[in-house]
């Protein structure tokens, strides 16, 4: 392996999670069609499925770019993060809450049809 290989696989193990989608997607966008781009998965010995990889991949990730720090500065670096909200659980929380109430509404309308009948 030479020295240019492990600069790039030092490159790609610090891709964030967001990133390792994208360079997924470019690779998936490569092929004609879904049916190549799965029988090239299937074809692999041993078949690496997209989910498997990028899961491995984002743990990598994580885990370069807390090397060298000491045991409880990662958990305040994903405290820090996780307090804050992003769009993406907010529209997250949005959607529960909806759904929730979707559901009492139903439970209300059924209570009130079975009273009636």
């Amino acid at each position: 392996m030479t020295s240019a290989d492990r600069r790039l696989d030092k490159v790609e193990a610090s891709l964030s999670p967001t990133a390792l989608v994208l360079r997924w997607l470019a690779e998936a966008h490569t092929y004609d069609d879904v049916t190549t781009y799965t029988r090239s998965l299937v074809e692999e010995d041993p078949p690496t499925f997209p989910l498997d990889r990028l899961a491995h991949e984002a743990e990598t990730s994580a885990r370069q770019q807390t090397r060298g720090l000491p045991r409880e500065e990662p958990k305040r670096r994903s405290a820090r993060r996780s307090s804050r909200p992003s769009s993406g659980s907010s529209s997250y929380i949005l959607a529960q809450e909806f759904l929730d109430r979707e559901v009492l509404i139903q439970a209300a309308l059924s209570a009130y049809l079975a009273l009636a009948i």
